[in-house]
């Protein structure tokens, strides 16, 4: 998960436009994972075995990690309320990474309307 972190920065380092910055990494976060639908389980796999094991700490760091990622992004774009919108996004982006294994036909046309709504802003 770490190199999908490194892969997500160097992904929205080129892009000027904050709001197309937003839209290139939140869709190189699904694609990424959505062409791997293995990665997607065993990271699934993986967050449930350290919290069962009292370790959670790991996939805290990369849940936090990811958080303010998009609580940047979100801020660069200029939404006014973007703490609480990153934290809606996260929610929806981790749900959704799992959402595309049971359904790995979901266009991403359809995603990114829905995440429109999340986000606040324009598709």
């Amino acid at each position: 998960m770490q190199k999908i972190l490194l892969d997500l920065r160097a992904t929205g380092t080129g892009v000027d436009d904050p709001v197309e910055r937003f839209w290139a990494v939140t869709e190189r976060y699904l694609l990424a994972l959505g062409e791997q639908p293995e990665r997607t389980m065993l990271w699934f796999d993986y967050s449930i075995a350290v919290v069962r094991a009292g370790r959670p700490e790991p996939a805290i760091a990369i849940e936090v990690a990811l958080r303010a990622l998009l609580a940047e992004l979100l801020r660069d774009c200029g939404v006014a309320d973007w703490r609480v919108r990153s934290e809606a996004v996260l929610a929806f982006m981790i749900g959704t990474t799992l959402r595309r294994v049971l359904h790995p036909r979901t266009a991403m046309r359809d995603v990114r309307e829905q995440l429109t709504g999340i986000s606040g802003l324009p598709g």
